[in-house]
């Protein structure tokens, strides 16, 4: 029996899940503990919260998801404006994903040279008095932009050309966005967390996710920045064949009782 796991968020961070949620996945990890044979963990970081739960004694691989093949690019249906630096964050509309973060900086940012940040994603649970703030905020539809249902091509659309992804998280097992900004040449602007260090390594900037004056501050200098001078770092992508290749060596000492 081999179980992967993409976290340990609703033990670690009960207050980020729906109210249901704690308790299910306690549950799965009883049924894990008691009778897997190999825990696949898509994350060092997921690793390490896993064996506080599970114990040392199980046998772990680290098997980082691979990215999905590059969407073609599709055309919005808002125009973009080619002027004003923008800033994009994608992400389920949800407490962890700490979007109030970037609300509170966009209030604090100076009107004359002030950037556009497009949030990208599905509004999510628990958020209600976030979602009336962002429906309500003087600067929506005009510095401050909200996308649903865009497809991945438009995604990529949105984000070429962008300044920056901004990723505040308060808690991951992997973390997609960045690795998706960086593949396209675009900064990654993310929490300081461990797994973020682990996956993009050196081709992001690493920021303290509770203080929106080094957001605001680092947003300020990049919107000045001109991106025809970047050159980011290569990241190193990680690739789904890799992530079989790891899983299927796995599973075959587990069959052949070699697994420690």
């Amino acid at each position: 029996v081999a179980v992967l796991f993409h976290d340990a968020i609703p033990v670690d961070h009960p207050e980020y899940s729906r109210l249901e949620i704690p308790a299910h996945f306690r549950k799965m990890l009883e049924a894990s503990r008691d009778q897997a044979n190999l825990i696949i963990c898509n994350s060092e970081d997921t690793r390490h919260s896993l064996e506080r739960h599970l114990g040392l004694d199980k046998a772990y691989i680290i098997a980082h998801l691979g990215l999905a093949d590059l969407a073609e690019k599709e055309p919005l249906s808002t125009s973009i404006d080619p002027v004003s630096p923008r800033f994009v964050c994608v992400g389920t509309i949800e407490p962890r994903k700490n979007h109030q973060l970037l609300l509170d900086v966009w209030s604090m940012l100076p009107e004359p040279t002030r950037p556009h940040l497009h949030i990208v994603g599905q509004r999510g649970w628990a958020s209600e008095e976030f979602f009336h703030r962002l429906d309500t905020h003087p600067l929506r539809g005009i510095a401050l932009f909200e996308h649903n249902d865009l497809s991945d091509g438009q995604v990529r659309t949105l984000l070429e050309g962008a300044h920056g992804l901004l990723f505040p998280t308060l808690a991951e097992g992997f973390g997609y966005p960045p690795l998706e900004a960086a593949r396209l040449g675009v900064l990654p602007i993310c929490s300081d967390l461990p797994v973020l260090r682990e996956t993009v390594n050196d081709c992001a900037v690493y920021l303290d996710p509770q203080d929106a004056y080094s957001w605001l501050e680092t947003i300020k200098k990049r919107s000045g920045d001109r991106l025809a001078d970047d050159v980011l770092p290569a990241v190193k992508l990680p690739t789904w064949q890799a992530h079989f290749d790891t899983v299927t060596e796995a599973l075959q000492k587990a069959r052949a009782g070699d697994m420690v």
